[in-house]
């Protein structure tokens, strides 16, 4: 609502020939869109288009003066602009969001590991990993909370944990979907003698 209203306004100081007003409403609206594209929905940025194209198609109907319709014609490849470095940006996050539903399938991944292990209690031991990213988006190291490998005791009867999200394992490099990597997992045996489910998981930090 606010992007359409303001595209209205900036449409009025146009035809009055105010163009120092006019500077200020095109850059109020180039933040408005900013932030309407950094949102990451598809329904912001059908929202943008619609209003660009209804507002030069209404003046256009009720006043027929090409001067004020180059001020959209200007806006439209600004926000595109924008648009692009966020696509570039992120690395194919953001257009993840674009082309799916839910983040649900983003990350997903596949294990191999040993099938048994005997492990000294209290103590830290290295296991190798190796992981499949079988997901649609990349693990990145350099992210703000990069992902991680992470792990969970469980009692081996009742399958109750014991131990939750013991220690992290970050990755050396970035991983593509369909690639894989090898680690040595840092992981520290449950400190009560006992039979335990080692289970592993991936988490953020």
């Amino acid at each position: 609502m606010a992007f359409g209203l303001t595209c209205a306004l900036l449409l009025q100081v146009v035809r009055d020939r105010s163009w120092g007003r006019a500077l200020l409403v095109l850059t109020a609206l180039v933040l408005i869109g900013r932030c309407t594209i950094f949102t990451l929905t598809r329904s912001g940025l059908l929202s943008l288009g619609a209003v660009l194209l209804g507002s030069g198609w209404l003046w256009w109907r009720a006043q027929g003066a090409a001067r004020c319709l180059w001020a959209l014609v200007g806006l439209g490849p600004t926000l595109g602009c924008v648009f692009g470095y966020r696509l570039v940006a992120d690395g194919g996050s953001y257009s993840l969001r674009l082309t799916t539903q839910t983040p649900r399938n983003w990350y997903q991944a596949n294990y191999q590991v040993p099938e048994s292990l005997e492990l000294e209690t209290g103590q830290l031991h290295q296991i190798e990993v190796t992981i499949s990213d079988t997901g649609l988006a990349a693990w990145d190291p350099t992210e703000v909370a990069p992902p991680a490998l992470a792990y969970h005791w469980l009692d081996l009867e009742s399958k109750e944990v014991f131990d939750f999200e013991g220690l992290r394992t970050f990755l050396s490099r970035s991983v593509k979907p369909g690639q894989g990597i090898v680690l040595q997992a840092q992981v520290r045996a449950p400190d009560i003698l006992g039979r335990y489910l080692l289970a592993w998981g991936g988490t953020c930090c």
